[in-house]
């Protein structure tokens, strides 16, 4: 089984995804987040610049919005661990649109190949998470965060064909929780709930 989790910056799908692939210990593991923070922080190395991981983000954004090739290369590969891996967790916001690509929904058996989950909470959960996680004020996380989002919103399109709602819609996916409601132990508990229930081993 391929478990995707999504949503946006400081929801708390890191953290969930890495709790379930704790949970499931024979499964593989990808996150395009840490993936994204790690090449931000190496390019403001690259370029001899004293940031901040957040202020390195937001100029990386920024970078991305001229540079298509920085987000294709990650799309390709999470794309190509979802081909490669048969069971595994990816964190990704745009993993739910990518592995559909790649991967069929369904084995030939008729148990399911894929799920995909989007993780929310409210705005003021978000910025205190990301202020606590880079030691930074809840207004400059705040701040740091719609500016991101921002430079998302006019990338998404013109890269992706996406817009930027739709990696909130829960159509898009499985099921959603949300993460200022329930504890990462209840939303593990009712990922492995749905994976026994599709026919999934672990």
């Amino acid at each position: 089984m391929i478990i995707v989790i999504g949503g946006l910056p400081g929801v708390g799908k890191t953290t969930l995804a890495k709790a379930v692939k704790y949970a499931l210990p024979t499964y593989d593991f990808y996150s395009t987040g840490n993936t994204f923070r790690k090449l931000a922080c190496e390019w403001a190395v690259k370029n001899s610049l004293n940031l901040s991981e957040g202020e390195a983000l937001m100029q990386y954004e920024e970078l991305a919005k001229r540079d298509v090739s920085i987000d294709r290369n990650i799309d390709k590969s999470v794309e190509k661990f979802a081909e490669e891996h048969s069971n595994c967790v990816i964190e990704s916001r745009l993993a739910w649109y990518f592995v559909p690509r790649v991967v069929k929904h369904f084995n030939a058996d008729g148990t399911r190949r894929l799920l995909t989950y989007l993780v929310i909470c409210s705005d003021k959960e978000r910025f205190s998470r990301i202020s606590k996680r880079q030691e930074i004020s809840e207004d400059d996380a705040k701040i740091q965060t719609l500016e991101r989002e921002a430079a998302i919103a006019e990338r998404y399109p013109k890269v992706h064909q996406i817009q930027f709602s739709e990696i909130t819609d829960k159509n898009n996916f499985h099921h959603s929780f949300n993460s200022g409601m329930l504890t990462i132990q209840e939303e593990v508990d009712t990922i492995l709930f749905h994976l026994r229930s599709n026919g999934g081993r672990y």
